[in-house]
């Protein structure tokens, strides 16, 4: 039998998403439709593969879905990871395709950069999560998790001097700057508190 999903969202995440749609009235619906559209291809893998999801949870490092049991495989975990980015592509494609939706609008562009920036092999998005399961299957879990951990620092150092170059040669991606200080404290240092 199928369980209801909750879904719970953190204060903080609601006055983001107020800030943000009074900063960018023009962008915001376009990165909210994205973002339903990410969470929306989670659950229909989940669907597929007959994983019941028990809360999805809107915080201010974006949103995560739990499901009822962790009794599924790697290959689900897989699966249900890459469900999301690949409907943002998706959906992104078939704007451009059939819509006729220029590439550079804010809904494609908000897709692709959204479902390319939750591939990343960083430990808490979906590439992460991919990157563990596919290690997991070859590795010893405790391995995989050092390797993914590894991979997640590597990125975010690269990142993070990719944004000071821009802050400093072009004075431009303090945003990029602020997003990898702010994931990488996420997951080094909160965990050590």
């Amino acid at each position: 039998m199928r369980s209801k999903c909750k879904v719970r969202v953190h204060l903080l995440s609601v006055i983001l998403m107020l800030i943000l749609a009074a900063l960018s009235p023009r962008y915001f619906p376009a990165l909210l439709a994205s973002v339903t559209i990410h969470e929306l291809g989670h659950f229909i893998v989940a669907r597929a593969r007959r994983i019941d999801m028990r809360e999805l949870q809107l915080g201010i490092f974006g949103a995560s879905l739990y499901p009822s049991e962790l009794l599924f495989s790697y290959a689900d975990e897989i699966l249900l990871c890459a469900g999301g980015p690949a409907l943002n592509f998706a959906t992104a494609a078939l704007a451009v395709h059939l819509l006729h939706f220029e590439p550079s609008s804010l809904f494609v562009m908000s897709s692709v950069s959204l479902g390319s920036l939750n591939l990343l092999p960083v430990s808490g998005f979906d590439g992460g999560r991919i990157a563990l399961a596919a290690l997991s299957i070859m590795l010893p879990e405790r391995v995989a998790r050092v390797i993914v951990r590894l991979l997640s620092f590597l990125v975010l150092f690269v990142l993070w001097c990719l944004s000071l170059y821009l802050i400093l040669r072009r004075c431009a991606s303090l945003s990029l700057f602020v997003f990898c200080l702010s994931v990488f404290a996420k997951i080094f240092l909160s965990e050590r508190a």
